[in-house]
């Protein structure tokens, strides 16, 4: 297992899910920690399941199953959390995931998932209506010379859609997700990438705007759902010379995004 130093002693210890039904994710383990093995950080993301919120988690790493999924999204109904980011992708939908989500949107969750590593479509649960779907941006000179990624980069310095990143349609926006230094197994640190990690960007971005709503005293219903993802998709840095299609509205941006007026009707 693998300990986040700073967050050791602030962090409640959250939940797992039940083992019911169909596979879709793999294993079931306790805490706030990944399960060892399984290569890069991307691909254990996106084995796994974390819907956050300041203090708990909610987890059904590799082994888990549908009901693993769906019980974690009626936790997050039950207990009022406001922003959930479900690190799973997979490429068949689910009409019982699909019909969750619209009660998770009814109770006024925001629900943030990754694109998916397919260097394709856009996978599931991103692809499903009212999830904002993140997509990874890289940048040139940002990685080692032996990385695979150097192999990639555009001929030009600057901003380039990550390799594994999909090519559309169905990318809101996206976020840093390549040579992002995380925590490993060992209390250590590694670089890893992937667009669940993109994903936790815009996660703590989703925080910090909702941190501000709440100071007007906005009650928890979908439509405030539906303002903070369309905040999130306007407020980005467009991406010269890229595709549309691979980056959504750009490159999600706090600065932006916390000077942007915040209007109800």
């Amino acid at each position: 297992m693998a300990r986040c130093p700073e967050t050791s002693g602030r962090l409640s210890r959250g939940t797992s899910g039940s083992r019911r039904e169909p596979a879709v994710c793999r294993g079931r383990r306790r805490g706030w920690w990944w399960p060892s093995g399984g290569g890069r950080e991307g691909r254990r993301a996106q084995g796994g399941l974390r819907l956050r919120c300041p203090k708990r988690a909610t987890e059904a790493v590799p082994g888990g199953r549908v009901g693993d999924l769906l019980q974690a999204v009626d936790y997050c109904v039950a207990h009022d959390i406001d922003i959930a980011q479900i690190s799973l992708a997979y490429t068949l939908p689910s009409q019982l995931v699909a019909w969750k989500l619209m009660d998770a949107h009814a109770a006024g969750i925001t629900v943030i998932a990754p694109a998916g590593d397919t260097a394709g479509p856009v996978t599931h649960p991103a692809a499903l209506p009212g999830v904002l779907s993140v997509g990874a941006i890289a940048h040139t000179g940002a990685h080692p010379a032996e990385s695979p990624l150097e192999a990639t980069r555009p001929p030009w310095p600057g901003f380039y859609p990550a390799p594994f990143t999909p090519t559309g349609p169905g990318v809101d926006l996206v976020a840093p997700g390549t040579a992002i230094i995380t925590t490993a197994l060992g209390d250590g640190y590694t670089p890893a990438d992937s667009t669940a990690i993109a994903a936790a960007h815009v996660t703590g971005l989703a925080t910090l705007l909702l941190a501000h709503l709440r100071t007007q005293n906005i009650p928890r219903t979908p439509a405030r759902a539906d303002h903070l993802l369309a905040l999130l998709r306007s407020a980005c840095r467009p991406v010269p010379g890229t595709d549309p299609l691979r980056l959504g509205t750009g490159i999600a941006d706090a600065s932006t995004a916390l000077a942007a007026p915040v209007l109800w009707q």
